[in-house]
Order: C-alpha cells, then structure tokens, then sequence
C-alpha cells in the first residue's frame, strides 16, 4: 500500500483488495499514482455496494479525507482558507472549496442548493420570509390553478452558482455576511453537512435528505416526510463519485506539477497528538 494511505484512518482486508480487482472498472485513472488508484477502485467498490446510504457516506468520507490531505500537503493552501474563514475553516467549506479547486469545470460542483438555503433563511430570519420566497416560488410550483400543483417535485435543475443567484436576489450581494454564509449550501458543503453526520451511520430518518435519486448521476429535491411541507435534497452516488475520482486525478496532476508526493508521511493519529498532550499537561 502506498505508505501515505495510512493517513486516511482506511484500513483494507487482503479479500477487499481482491474484490476491488475483479470489478469491472467503470473510471479509469489517469496516471499510474497508486494514491490516484486507490481512490478510483473505491468509488468502484462504492457504486457496487449493496446500500446507497452506505456507499454516499462513504464517498463523502474519502472526499473529506482528500480535503484534509490537500491542507497538510499545501500549507499555503491552508493559510489562505484560514486566512479567509478568520481562523480554522469548517470542514464544510473545505469540501466546498477543495472540489471547486481541482474540478472548477465540474457543471455541478460551483452549484448552491438553493432551496435548502432559501427555506432555511426564511426559517432563520422570518423578517425576511418575502426575499426568501422570491427565490422558492421560481423553483416550487405553488399555482393551485396548476395541474401539477401538489404533487410536481422541486426543480433541482434551477440550482445555480453563488454569483448567479446573488444577480437573481440583489439583496444577497448586499449583504457580504448573508452572501458568505452562502458557501455553506454550495453542494460540496452541505454533501459534507448533511452525509458526513455520524448519526447517517445509524440509518435513521433524516428530514434533510432523501434517497429517491440513488445512485444516478445528479441531485434531487423531494418534500419532506415530517409533513412540513419543506424539502429535502438528495445526492445520486454516481454524482459523488465521479466527484471523488475527477477531484483525486486533478489534485494528484497538482501534486505532481508541485514535487509533492500525495499524503507522503501523513499519520492519522497525530491528528490527536496536541489534543492528548493538553490533557495530560493538566495532570497535576
């Protein structure tokens, strides 16, 4: 195994590897990076596998895992996000901003699930409920003279970038911090938000999300379940790995072009190091 692989906290049993290895491959790697390789046989693996909660949670796992890497590879990187979010940025915004980086061409990626944030900044801020409906009603059908009134499901295909939406609502680019807190519903940062959760380990119900997409190759609104008439998004395992294995060949062709080696070194547990220094520092 490459010896930076460590550092993901992954560990692979000689059978998986043998399994990996039979699956027909549906992405093929761009170099001969073993680091590269490893990613693109676990998105494989990934849309093979029996559950798609399991397989979207996992995906997100390895992108988070590639975010991580990316700041401890690029300390310059890391100080410019730091630098940007006035401190240690949320693991959110570093999904976010780690797919725009190495696939900005991705026609998804640069997206905002709009009508999580509308819905959400009507919720959080009623005073204004009129601004947020603006944007819901050009996305949900809401016409009861409508023959799809009801029962049509939200257009996910309206979502659009940060920018477009801040030309859509004015008030958006007039107010930097509402503008800022944007990022955090672009789909990189609310995939992290709302799969990377622990608690979707336990299969529960979520009134965020939805699986109604499975494994295609998009996103997907659909109403909530809880019968408050607001919506939930889902995430087609497809769409998130080929997220995963076009984002590992862009940052490993940076790495390259850097003289990095991918993850070289890096050590999962030291992650802890300073944590368990401290409390043990207060042992008297």
């Amino acid at each position: 195994m490459h010896k930076g692989l460590r550092g993901l906290g992954v560990s692979i049993c000689y059978i998986e590897i043998q399994y990996l290895h039979q699956l027909k491959m549906k992405y093929k790697a761009l170099t001969t990076d073993p680091f590269e390789h490893y990613f693109y046989e676990h998105a494989q693996w990934l849309e093979e596998a029996w559950s798609v909660t399991a397989a979207n949670t996992l995906a997100t796992s390895y992108l988070d895992a590639l975010a991580e890497i990316w700041l401890r590879d690029f300390p310059d990187a890391k100080k410019k996000l730091e630098k940007d979010n006035s401190g240690k940025p949320p693991a959110s915004i570093r999904l976010a901003r780690f797919l725009k980086q190495f696939i900005p061409n991705d026609p998804d990626v640069n997206k905002v699930a709009v009508l999580c944030f509308a819905e959400d900044w009507k919720h959080y801020r009623p005073q204004d409920a009129h601004l947020a409906d603006q944007i819901i009603n050009k996305r949900v059908n809401k016409d009861p003279n409508n023959i799809f009134y009801g029962n049509e499901v939200p257009k996910a295909y309206l979502d659009v970038p940060r920018d477009e939406l801040a030309k859509e609502c004015p008030e958006l680019a007039a107010n930097p911090d509402l503008l800022a807190l944007v990022e955090e519903y672009e789909y990189g940062a609310i995939l992290y938000s709302l799969y990377r959760c622990p608690l979707v380990h336990t299969a529960t119900n979520s009134n965020r999300t939805n699986g109604f997409v499975g494994r295609e190759e998009r996103s997907m609104y659909y109403w909530s379940l809880d019968g408050s008439g607001r919506v939930t998004i889902g995430f087609g395992t497809h769409l998130i790995t080929r997220w995963l294995c076009n984002a590992v060949t862009g940052y490993v062709q940076a790495c390259h072009e850097a003289g990095i080696i991918p993850a070289n070194n890096i050590d999962a547990g030291s992650s802890q190091e300073e944590r368990f220094k401290k409390l043990w520092s207060k042992i008297k």
